[in-house]
C-alpha cells in the first residue's frame, strides 16, 4: 500500500525553460544546439546539480566546451531568473495530496543558484512538504542509488510504500531498482487521469477521503485517537473493498464489502 509520494521539481513541478531561455537570448541553428551540447546536456550540468564546484568553475568547465561562444554562455548565468517558472497546479496538488493523508517529499537534481534565488518565487511548495532531498545540499545525485537510500533513511520511508514521479526516465528506473514505485512523468494531466500503463492510483490502487463522525465507516475507527481514511479499492485482486488507514500510526485494516476484517 503506497501512503508516500517523491516528486522531483524540475519539469515536473516548475518547468526548467532551459530551451526557452536560450531562445531569449537569441541562440538559434547550429548555435543553440553547440551551447546546449556545452552546458545543460554535459556531465558537467550534473556537477554544476551536485554542488560540489563553486559556479565560476562549472562556467569554465562549459566554456572549455565551446569556446568560440563564451560570451553567450556567460550571459545564460547572467539571466538565470528566467530558468525556471511556476506551473499552475503546483501547490493545490500537494495540498490535494496531504489532505488525502499521503505524505509528500521532493527529491531533486538542483544547483545552488536555482534554489536559493532563481527558484524562489516558483517553489512556495517547499514549505508544504515533509522533506526535501536537494543534490547540492548532499552533494549527490540522481540516479546514483545512494541519493534514493538518503532520502528513505532520513524520513524512514518505506520503498515498496511510496512513489516517485519523475520527468527522466532513468531515475525511474534506478528509483524502481532501488525498491520504490515509479512513474515516468509526462504531464499533469496523464499523472492525474492514469493515462498510459502507469499511474500512481494504480500503484496506491485507492481513492482516499477523511471519516469524520457522520460516516458509516467511524464504527472502525477511534476518532478521538487520530485522523483516520476511508480507503475505496478499484483493483480486483484485492480481497478488501474498502480499508481504513490510521495517519497517526501508519498503520492499515482492511475490510469486505459486508464490513468483515480481511486482508489485502
Amino acid at each position: 500500500m503506497v501512503n508516500t509520494v517523491v516528486f522531483d521539481i524540475g519539469n515536473v513541478l516548475v518547468d526548467f525553460r532551459w530551451q526557452g531561455l536560450f531562445e531569449d537570448l537569441g541562440f538559434t541553428g547550429e548555435k543553440f544546439e553547440t551551447i546546449a551540447n556545452a552546458t545543460v546536456r554535459s556531465q558537467w550540468w550534473n556537477e554544476f546539480d551536485k554542488g560540489e564546484m563553486e559556479v565560476e568553475e562549472i562556467i569554465d568547465k562549459f566554456v572549455e566546451r565551446a569556446p568560440e561562444y563564451e560570451k553567450e554562455i556567460r550571459s545564460i548565468f547572467d539571466n538565470m531568473n528566467n530558468l525556471l517558472r511556476g506551473r499552475s497546479y503546483a501547490d493545490e496538488w500537494i495540498r490535494e495530496l496531504k489532505g488525502k493523508g499521503c505524505k509528500i517529499y521532493i527529491l531533486s537534481n538542483m544547483s545552488k543558484p536555482a534554489h536559493e534565488v532563481h527558484g524562489k518565487g516558483c517553489m512556495r511548495f517547499l514549505d508544504d512538504v515533509d522533506g526535501a532531498i536537494l543534490s547540492y545540499q548532499e552533494k549527490m545525485i540522481k540516479p546514483d542509488r545512494c541519493i534514493y537510500e538518503l532520502l528513505c533513511e532520513r524520513f524512514q520511508i518505506v520503498p515498496e510504500r511510496a512513489v516517485f514521479l519523475d520527468d527522466t526516465l532513468k531515475n525511474i528506473e534506478a528509483a524502481k531498482e532501488f525498491g520504490l514505485h515509479g512513474i515516468h512523468f509526462k504531464t499533469y494531466e496523464q499523472a492525474k487521469a492514469n493515462e498510459g500503463t502507469e499511474g500512481y492510483r494504480d500503484l496506491i490502487g485507492i481513492y482516499l477521503s477523511k471519516i469524520t463522525e457522520e460516516s458509516a465507516y467511524a464504527k472502525h475507527c477511534d476518532l478521538d485517537e487520530g485522523n483516520f481514511y476511508l480507503i475505496e479499492f478499484k483493483n480486483e485482486k484485492s480481497n478488501a473493498a474498502y480499508g481504513i488507514y490510521n495517519a497517526e500510526e501508519n498503520t492499515f485494516k482492511y475490510y469486505t464489502a459486508e464490513g468483515t476484517e480481511t486482508t489485502k
